[in-house]
């Protein structure tokens, strides 16, 4: 787990970031995806722990450095978007820390990175004939690609259309709508 406070687990995630993106340039240029690559910008980094007291705690050590929080609760999970004060490796500014689903083994850490594409169509049909290790995700409002490189598919990439904010501000406006007017339905989360 990091904890930003300490300088040298702040160095262990710009390190985690160092690799990603090193296996990530790597994939690049392996598959030929620099047409699609060169259009994508990174703009959240998603980190997963494995508890719910481990998810407090970084988002109080979080909290010290962020401008802005935002938590939902996805099936029994805590999903947060924090924009931070500071930008970490290539620009990023947005963490997602996301508490690992019960009885997961998934590994905790640095789990994926989100790539802004402002048009994904024609993206799927690319990584296709590139023999690429992705599928689609997402639900009815937002959806996006995951790719998954390097040893053993340990890393992914979600490319987007949108970013996390986005839904946040989503998730806002719906319990901004929900206290007006209470006898609306519930949803499922758009973080899900």
């Amino acid at each position: 787990m990091i904890d930003l406070i300490n300088p040298v687990a702040k160095e262990a995630l710009s390190q985690s970031l160092d690799r990603y993106f090193l296996k990530w340039d790597e994939y690049i240029a392996r598959m030929g995806l620099y047409s699609i690559a060169e259009k994508m910008r990174p703009v959240a980094v998603g980190w997963k722990v494995g508890s719910r007291a481990e998810y407090r705690r970084v988002m109080s050590v979080l909290d010290n450095y962020a401008t802005q929080m935002h938590s939902v609760s996805v099936a029994k999970r805590k999903i947060a978007t924090v924009v931070l004060e500071e930008q970490l490796n290539r620009g990023l500014s947005v963490i997602k820390v996301i508490e690992r689903r019960e009885g997961s083994r998934d590994a905790v850490g640095l789990d994926h990175v989100d790539f802004y594409l402002p048009i994904v169509d024609g993206i799927a049909e690319m990584l296709e004939r590139n023999e690429a290790n992705w599928r689609r995700q997402g639900n009815d409002n937002y959806k996006r690609l995951s790719v998954r490189f390097g040893p053993e598919s340990l890393y992914e990439a979600k490319i987007i259309d949108h970013t996390v904010l986005n839904i946040a501000a989503d998730e806002l406006n719906y319990a901004s709508q929900k206290i007006l007017n209470p006898s609306s339905r519930p949803r499922k989360s758009s973080m899900d």
